[in-house]
């Protein structure tokens, strides 16, 4: 902020909800939109950082609203990926 009340944006910023730590670990993430303009949906989500992301939510190392930003998605969309691979967050498959 500066002395106006306003934001000051003149250093670049990790996305609002994603610490620097966390997008460090995660630099080799590909938004979706990124990845489309050489690959497949489909594809997208047998990535290993796709996996590694998924991997992370179900060990609670990241929560599902920082995992659907790092990879570009909305929530609805990854929280249905998981809930296909892993089941529910708060009752999973045994």
């Amino acid at each position: 902020m500066n002395d106006n009340g306003e934001s000051d944006k003149t250093t670049p910023s990790v996305s609002e909800g994603i610490s620097p730590r966390i997008a460090e670990q995660y630099r080799d993430v590909i938004k979706l939109n990124d990845y489309l303009t050489t690959g497949r949906r489909p594809q997208f989500w047998e990535e290993p950082f796709t996996k590694r992301v998924m991997e992370a939510i179900k060990g609670k190392e990241l929560e599902m609203k920082t995992g659907a930003e790092l990879l570009g998605v909305s929530y609805g969309t990854l929280y249905g990926r998981y809930r296909d691979a892993y089941g529910c967050l708060k009752h999973p498959y045994r």
